[in-house]
């Protein structure tokens, strides 16, 4: 179950991934909309998988980038500073994608 999770996990990061580099780009503003709509959502789900792994730090992370995200309360930047954080984040999701991807796999003995 354990490298299920991980797998999801990975992919969940991967296409958040994806988003946000894409988001760098010139789109219109439903695109934006829809991307603080999925990186809300997928990173709450992956906050909550790493608080039940007790992955703490990277819970924290994951709450706040939800946070920072949210399409109800939005927080606004200028485009420039937006670019920053989107850059920082693809840094932070590619380095836990390095980090699960150099964790063996745990076999079930049952």
């Amino acid at each position: 179950m354990k490298n299920y999770n991980r797998l999801l996990d990975n992919i969940i990061i991967c296409c958040s991934l994806l988003l946000i580099i894409t988001a760098l780009f010139n789109h219109q503003y439903t695109f934006y909309t829809f991307t603080r709509w999925t990186i809300t959502v997928s990173f709450i789900c992956l906050s909550i998988n790493t608080i039940k792994n007790k992955q703490f730090e990277r819970s924290v992370f994951f709450i706040s980038t939800a946070i920072l995200f949210n399409p109800i309360f939005k927080i606004w930047f200028e485009r420039e500073v937006w670019q920053i954080i989107d850059i920082l984040i693809s840094i932070i999701l590619i380095g836990m994608l390095f980090i699960n991807m150099k964790k063996k796999p745990v076999h079930n003995t049952v």
